[in-house]
């Protein structure tokens, strides 16, 4: 008897349940947890009444959308040229398109992360999205439309591709984490090293590839071939925001990982240590007395893992603690290598297994616990439930107002980021458009177009933009229009009592 060959549709079938059949019992379970996180934030998301970060988040969240309308954003230095080509999709579909497109790249890490885990030989790697997703400040920054998720992938997935000896791929990938964030020029030498150390020679210029191949359009379209540079917006800042102490990021583990977390981090530290000082024969510097390092990955967790973080987490410490590099101490930049920590945190992890190996009932209830310990942490800081704040409210009503004004053509003047959603405006307009900072130079150019409207705020005006409340004491050049004030008297960057106020010029 003839059989009928399988349709496409049964084979895709058949093809789906042979993957279920040989996938390991963990992986199932990996997935399993990968999704459930993974639908669980994307609730929050579509949920929420808004974002985490009203202020950068939604700066970059607009760079991102109109790059649509004007093509040089996808230039934009502080916007990061390589998050605007990747999120501007996503970034069409509103600010939730961006926090899905974060949620997306969350899970992609934690996926690389658990391969790693895997090569590492490090147990219950299924709790990967676990330790990733509810760390306190990746689980804000994953519902906004901040860089740093996107960071955390490239540098993750560079580091998965290079553990599987894909070195070329890894270089070009890693090339590109300086425009998704400016700390990835610091992290650059660490891959060159271990390039190197792996003897991968024709691999190490590629990790300048990034940075050529944006040089070079940068070239054509801004005239400019070294304006990765000359452009540089992180400049000076210190009178600014100021500085902080050095033990600033320490003191704030709670915002960063979560109290059991941060106990974890610091224990997966301490077994690492040990872990190194047993395998001491495998590091190179040591080899003159050991002889030849063996084929083992340590030295790619000492240098890619433990590396990658320690010297992202110090130069932020330094930044702030010196006030440099526009540093304003914000706790959500230590997001950016948060895929890292969930590794590390693995090993602790791993260490409480082996613990409790003697008693399974035991070692199950203590695990429970400590996972729900971690699950718990974020839902107990300051910005869940994800709301409009008292900075972004005021801007609402602003907007509210604005909309039934006589107003809406005007040139406008403003810096306040959500103001842009409040008065529902492309903020990249130049015909209409300035930003707030340009003010001063239009006023001593005498360029400042009459019957302007000028939004400005306590916060930006002084501050970001050096625009004093006394300037628009003059009556002679401004007629105050309205002044907007928050339910409840709050202070803001640089001390100030937060308001709103919109200005005509005469």
């Amino acid at each position: 008897m003839d059989i009928e060959p399988a349709s496409v549709e049964d084979k895709g079938w058949l093809i789906l349940i042979t993957f279920t059949i040989e996938m390991k019992r963990e992986e199932k379970i990996f997935y399993a947890v990968l999704s459930i996180c993974t639908l669980w934030l994307a609730y929050i998301i579509f949920s929420a009444d808004a974002t985490f970060d009203k202020g950068d988040g939604i700066q970059h969240y607009l760079i991102s959308r109109y790059s649509w309308t004007h093509s040089e954003l996808f230039l934009h230095h502080w916007g990061k040229p390589f998050f605007i080509l990747l999120s501007s999709p996503f970034s069409q579909f509103g600010i939730i398109g961006t926090s899905i497109f974060n949620l997306l790249c969350a899970a992609l890490s934690a996926w690389c992360a658990y391969k790693i885990a895997n090569r590492f030989e490090i147990k219950l790697a299924w709790t990967i999205p676990i330790l990733l997703f509810f760390s306190t400040i990746y689980f804000a920054v994953i519902n906004s439309g901040l860089t740093e998720p996107l960071f955390g992938l490239v540098l993750i997935a560079g580091i998965y591709l290079f553990i599987e000896k894909k070195f070329i791929f890894s270089a070009l990938l890693i090339s590109f984490l300086p425009f998704v964030r400016s700390e990835g020029f610091m992290l650059l030498p660490l891959f060159g090293a271990m390039l190197l150390y792996r003897k991968k020679f024709t691999a190490i210029p590629l990790l300048a590839a990034g940075t050529f191949i944006y040089s070079i359009i940068g070239g054509i379209a801004l005239k400019d071939f070294l304006w990765i540079w000359t452009q540089n917006p992180y400049k000076g800042a210190y009178n600014v925001y100021g500085h902080g102490e050095l033990l600033h990021f320490i003191k704030q583990y709670n915002q960063i990982w979560g109290g059991i977390l941060f106990v974890l981090f610091g224990a997966g530290c301490l077994l690492f240590l040990i872990q190194l000082w047993k395998r001491k024969k495998e590091i190179p510097l040591l080899r003159f007395v050991y002889g030849k390092p063996n084929d083992s990955l340590l030295m790619e967790e000492l240098v890619l893992i433990y590396g990658c973080f320690g010297i992202y987490f110090l130069a932020h410490t330094f930044f702030w603690w010196k006030g440099i590099y526009s540093s304003l101490g914000l706790v959500r930049v230590i997001a950016g290598v948060m895929p890292l920590s969930a590794l590390i945190c693995l090993r602790a992890i791993a260490g409480i297994s082996e613990v409790f190996d003697w008693n399974k009932v035991l070692r199950i209830i203590v695990l429970s616990v400590v996972l729900l310990l971690v699950i718990k942490a974020p839902f107990f800081q300051w910005y869940f439930p994800f709301q409009l704040e008292g900075e972004e409210r005021v801007a609402v009503e602003v907007g509210k107002w604005f909309e039934h004004s006589e107003y809406k053509n005007n040139t406008l003047y403003y810096l306040q980021p959500y103001l842009t959603i409040a008065l529902n405006i492309d903020p990249f307009d130049k015909k209409r458009v300035t930003e707030l900072w340009w003010l001063n130079e239009d006023i001593k150019n005498n360029a400042v177009p009459k019957t302007a409207i000028i939004f400005w705020d306590t916060h930006y005006g002084p501050n970001e933009c050096k625009l004093k409340p006394e300037l628009f004491d003059d009556t002679t050049k401004f007629k105050l229009l309205k002044r907007f004030l928050p339910y409840k008297i709050f202070k803001t960057l640089g001390g100030y009592d937060y308001e709103i106020r919109v200005y005509e010029t005469k």
